[in-house]
C-alpha cells in the first residue's frame, strides 16, 4: 500500500509517484561552495572544507552522491540510519576576486531526505572566521534575498589595508537571470563589468556558476542592503 506521494526535489510540488512502505522518496539536492575566510596566513584560505550530513531516518541509510567542484570522478558516501558522516571537499575552490566562476560549487544528492551542514575550515584552524552553516535543500530556496554583511575593517592580521565584504550567489538552474542592485559602486569583474550604486545589473548565470562580488578595500564601506532578484 503506497503511504506518500513523491515530492519532486526541485519544485516541491508532487510527481503522481507514491513512496511504499519499503522505499522513501529521495531529498531535494543541496548545493555548496568553499567561502572565502579571513585568516592568519594567505596560505590557510585553502584550509579543509565540508560537510556533515545528518541521517534522521532510523532504518534506511542514506546514499548520498556529490558532483561538481571540478572533481573528475562524484563523491559516493553511505550514511547509516541515524548516523552523521563527515566529508571533506576539495579546498581549492574558493573564488579569490570578483567574478564569475564555473567549477567552485558542489551539489548533494542523497536517495532518502537528510540534513547537511557546512563548515569552514573543518578543523578550525588558521583562521578568524571559522564558518558553519546549515544548508538548504534547493526546493526550499526562494529568488529574493538582502545582503547584510560587516564593514569593510582593518587587514592587520593580514597586512592588508582592509579586508573587502563579499557575497556569493550560486545559480540552481540554467539561464537563471539574476538583477543587483547594489547600495555602492562594486569595481569591475569580468566578465559583466563594474557595478554602479543603485542602478540594476542584470547577470546571466547557469547551475552551479558562482557569481563572487566584492566590495572596495576602502574601510568602512558596506554591502549590506544589496538587493539580489532572480527569475
Amino acid at each position: 500500500e503506497p503511504i506518500n506521494q513523491c515530492l519532486d526535489p526541485f519544485s516541491g510540488g508532487y510527481t503522481g509517484q507514491s513512496c511504499t512502505s519499503s522505499t522513501e522518496c529521495g531529498g531535494a539536492p543541496f548545493g555548496t561552495c568553499d567561502t572565502s575566510s579571513f585568516c592568519t596566513q594567505p596560505s590557510h584560505d585553502d584550509l579543509p572544507f565540508g560537510v556533515a550530513v545528518s541521517n534522521p531516518n532510523l532504518t534506511l541509510a542514506a546514499n548520498v552522491t556529490i558532483t561538481g567542484g571540478g572533481m573528475a570522478a562524484p563523491i559516493n558516501v553511505t550514511v547509516q540510519p541515524g548516523q552523521l558522516q563527515v566529508v571533506p571537499l576539495p579546498s581549492n575552490t574558493d573564488a579569490d576576486s570578483s567574478g564569475l566562476f564555473i567549477n567552485k560549487t558542489f551539489f548533494a544528492q542523497s536517495d532518502v531526505p537528510v540534513t547537511m551542514h557546512q563548515f569552514n575550515p573543518l578543523n578550525g584552524g588558521g583562521v578568524f572566521s571559522n564558518d558553519a552553516s546549515l544548508l538548504l535543500p534547493i526546493n526550499a530556496l526562494g529568488t529574493q534575498y538582502i545582503v547584510l554583511n560587516y564593514p569593510v575593517a582593518t587587514g592587520a592580521a593580514t597586512g592588508t589595508t582592509g579586508a573587502p565584504a563579499y557575497v556569493d550567489i550560486v545559480a540552481t538552474q540554467d539561464n537563471t537571470q539574476l538583477t543587483i542592485l547594489s547600495p555602492i559602486d562594486i569595481p569591475d569583474a569580468q566578465p559583466f563589468g563594474a557595478i554602479t550604486r543603485n542602478v540594476p545589473k542584470q547577470i546571466s548565470m547557469n547551475r552551479g556558476n558562482i557569481l563572487h562580488l566584492l566590495s572596495p578595500g576602502t574601510l568602512n564601506t558596506d554591502i549590506s542592503g544589496m538587493d539580489l532578484t532572480a527569475d
